[in-house]
């Protein structure tokens, strides 16, 4: 002792006379200042030298600058402490898992290895009853759930393809959206929110829009009987009138074809799934049919084509504009563009045009428009009815008499419409 000076404290033993007497490698950690003023940390070991017969001859000491791994270290610790405040404090829960495999090496369970604080809260599960246990023992039965928890997110760990599900989990009787992801090979992880609630309003609102949709079906129902009811009473009031009489007759049965293309509408809705759109050919084709009917023409000295493609939509006040339209131009076709016993084509179509527009076109191969006839400012009710249906869509009629009869109407649908104009 009186060799080895350290400068210790009197009460305490010397670090290189601990070394003689334990007679083993020592290492302690010590600051000391340099020449420079700079305190710096260095880790001092001593380790015993002996003879041949094992007696304690020397010590070796050593100094090492650990400085700069101390200070690492501390940014390590700061770090972690950071990173499990940001851990415990996430909103969303977060867990962490490890894929238990089967001799196939399909997932067959999973091992918690991590959950956070939003985790527990969550679920209702703690934290203690989860690290290192296994899912099927947390929650037992979630084999059977109808969702395959395990299957789905032993993948995304086995696979490293990340996924996003909304499911409702059976154990814990609540709905979850759920990101599951993969930070190493045989792990996942997930971030998940509870959204039971949000189902809940979601069905609320479905359950809503349901009901209005069988009321709006009894609606359109209910106005398409009214308007047979109406379209019946015309046809008995037109039988009634005498022979003298038989424009009115006309009249009367011009009005119960009308009024067949309106109820027309309401029958295709309550037909369909979307009360908003109406699927202009088959419309188109059942509106044809039934004028052909109702004038009485059996026969296919006519021929009539419908070029309009099957996935094309309106909302209910173009597609009864239109509907109107094919029932005024098509009939007058029908009525006057052939002779008795000729035959002859008519051709409906309607497509898009670019700049997102319609194009409704009406043409037949008969004799043609008489040139006398001022469609701009018509003296016959169907040219009145017909311009009025075309104003209804804020639409432009133009009208080529040559080499038989050619009607178009351009239009843009009105996207705000909501309702049926007669």
């Amino acid at each position: 002792k009186e060799v080895f000076q350290c400068g210790e404290d009197p009460g305490s033993k010397c670090f290189i006379s601990n070394g003689f007497e334990e007679g083993k490698v020592l290492s302690t950690e010590k600051r000391i200042t340099t020449r420079s003023g700079e305190e710096r940390l260095f880790l001092i070991s001593t380790a015993p030298v002996r003879d041949r017969m094992g007696i304690i001859t020397s010590l070796v000491k050593s100094f090492r600058d650990v400085t700069q791994i101390a200070r690492m270290d501390e940014l390590a610790a700061q770090s972690e402490l950071k990173y499990m405040q940001l851990f415990d404090n996430l909103l969303d829960g977060f867990a962490y898992h490890k894929v238990v495999t089967d001799e196939n090496s399909e997932p067959v369970d999973y091992i918690f290895l991590e959950v956070n604080k939003a985790y527990e809260k969550l679920t209702g599960l703690r934290r203690e009853d989860l690290i290192g246990k296994k899912v099927t023992e947390v929650l037992p039965g979630i084999q059977e759930s109808d969702f395959d928890w395990i299957g789905t997110f032993g993948k995304v760990g086995l696979t490293g393809e990340p996924i996003r599900v909304e499911q409702y989990s059976e154990p814990l009787q609540r709905w979850y959206a759920v990101n599951g992801y993969s930070p190493a090979p045989g792990t996942f992880a997930v971030v998940f929110e509870e959204i039971t609630e949000r189902k809940a309003n979601e069905q609320m609102v479905r359950a809503s829009l349901e009901e209005k949709e069988i009321l709006m079906r009894e609606i359109h129902h209910r106005v398409n009987n009214n308007l047979r009811s109406i379209s019946r009473i015309l046809n008995v009031q037109a039988s009634y009138i005498p022979e003298e009489w038989d424009w009115t007759s006309k009249i009367l049965k011009d009005t119960q074809i009308r009024v067949m293309a309106m109820g027309l509408i309401h029958e295709t809705l309550y037909g369909i799934e979307d009360l908003s759109r109406i699927p202009l050919a088959p419309y188109t084709r059942t509106l044809v049919s039934r004028l052909q009917e109702h004038l009485g023409i059996t026969d296919d000295t006519i021929e009539i084509h419908i070029e309009i493609p099957e996935e094309l939509t309106l909302n209910i006040e173009a597609a009864t504009s239109c509907g109107l339209i094919v029932t005024e131009v098509v009939s007058n076709s029908l009525k006057h563009a052939f002779g008795l016993g000729k035959t002859g084509h008519i051709i409906v179509s309607c497509r898009q045009d670019e700049e997102g527009g319609y194009i409704l076109e009406c043409k037949d191969d008969g004799a043609g428009i008489s040139r006398h006839v001022d469609f701009l400012h018509p003296e016959t009710l169907g040219l009145k009815l017909l311009n009025s249906y075309v104003e209804m869509i804020e639409g432009r009629m133009t009208v080529n008499g040559e080499k038989g009869t050619s009607i178009a109407v351009s239009f843009m649908e009105n996207e705000e419409a909501g309702s049926v104009i007669y």
